[in-house]
């Protein structure tokens, strides 16, 4: 899970995904990942459809997280989905309600901003102490950000250091 498609800044991203040799489903969207491949929407394909699905909901004043949260669901388990790997630590927070309702692992990676960022902590609070609990290991790119993490609240054993990815090809 990831926030942006194919972002030329956040090259790592496809790293990461290039790297991984399991059947990979790359999710992706902010603030709700609803599409997965480049164009694939959980809603639907056509545009106009995905926004009347979002007003329809909001007429009837729905619970439009957690019907995102049930697709979301829904596509994990057809997919026989074994691990959520999300990158960025704001998108694992995001999907906390996900792992926890799917029972499916998920392991998030904190890069920087998401752990450091005031203005990101102050509206993450709730949510990062979620993904704490929730989460099966954090991943921190560097050691700062790792002390960072145990200091934001996560438990020292679900902290794992992994620098951030290298192309050594």
């Amino acid at each position: 899970f990831r926030q942006n498609y194919g972002k030329y800044t956040e090259t790592f991203v496809q790293g990461h995904l290039s790297g991984l040799p399991y059947r990979l489903i790359p999710f992706h969207g902010w603030p709700s990942p609803m599409t997965t491949s480049h164009t694939d929407s959980l809603i639907a394909r056509d545009p106009f459809i995905r926004k009347a699905f979002y007003h329809w909901h909001a007429l009837l004043k729905t619970d439009i997280k957690a019907k995102e949260n049930q697709l979301i669901i829904n596509r994990l388990v057809k997919e026989e989905v074994e691990l959520i790997l999300v990158e960025f630590g704001t998108m694992g927070a995001r999907l906390s309600e996900v792992a926890q309702a799917s029972g499916i692992p998920m392991v998030v990676i904190f890069y920087g901003y998401d752990a450091w960022h005031k203005k990101e902590l102050d509206s993450q609070k709730e949510a990062y102490q979620l993904l704490f609990k929730e989460a099966a290991k954090i991943i921190g790119v560097s050691k700062e950000i790792c002390t960072q993490l145990e200091d934001l609240g996560c438990s020292k054993t679900k902290i794992v250091y992994a620098p951030c990815y290298v192309n050594v090809g």
